[in-house]
């Protein structure tokens, strides 16, 4: 049987008629796709997981499902130049959401709030991280989590790396505070 029909009453007829028929020439595919924002994203975070919470006023549940990507949402919320929000469908209904803030204000309020992650369980391992720019920290991070021991070695006088050195302070207010620095130091 072929799919090209001679004659295209019946495939028209097929198409308008209602109720499911006896003959099917088009099959449903079904396709997984990231959503657009996700897979803009070049941290690779799941956005709608930890927006869904921070919308739902769950902020403290929202930074803590951000941490388990990115340990770094008050600097990432500064630094990063956000394609995930070109990417965003809400930007044809009115605008994109605006992730890159609410990034900031979740770091943010996680600093002054004092919220804390807790290390896993001792696991007997060390791992030792060589710099402690924002790829040394996020690794020192997720293995302390993991529970090993982990030390930093940087040539730098504090951690950071360009987000300290780099970044000029008009563009991320707290690249160089003391206050963020005591927050890097606790991840590590």
């Amino acid at each position: 049987m072929t799919l090209i029909p001679h004659d295209m009453t019946p495939v028209y007829k097929a198409t308008i008629g209602k109720g499911t028929q006896a003959i099917r020439w088009q099959r449903p595919i079904y396709v997984d796709l990231l959503p657009p924002c996700n897979n803009a994203c070049p941290a690779g975070l799941n956005i709608q997981a930890w927006l869904a919470l921070a919308q739902a006023g769950l902020y403290e549940e929202a930074w803590r499902k951000y941490m388990d990507e990115n340990p770094l949402p008050a600097t990432h919320g500064r630094a990063c130049y956000h394609p995930c929000e070109g990417a965003c469908n809400r930007q044809f209904l009115d605008q994109p959401v605006a992730i890159h803030s609410i990034d900031r204000f979740l770091g943010d309020l996680a600093i002054d709030q004092g919220w804390t992650i807790a290390s896993g369980e001792p696991t007997g391992k060390r791992g030792l991280v060589i710099g402690a720019g924002p790829a040394g920290l996020s690794c020192a991070y997720h293995l302390r989590r993991f529970g090993h021991a982990v030390e930093i070695r940087d040539a730098g006088e504090e951690p950071g790396g360009m987000m300290r050195y780099g970044i000029p302070a008009t563009a991320c207010r707290a690249t160089g505070s003391p206050r963020k620095s005591r927050a890097s130091r606790r991840w590590a």
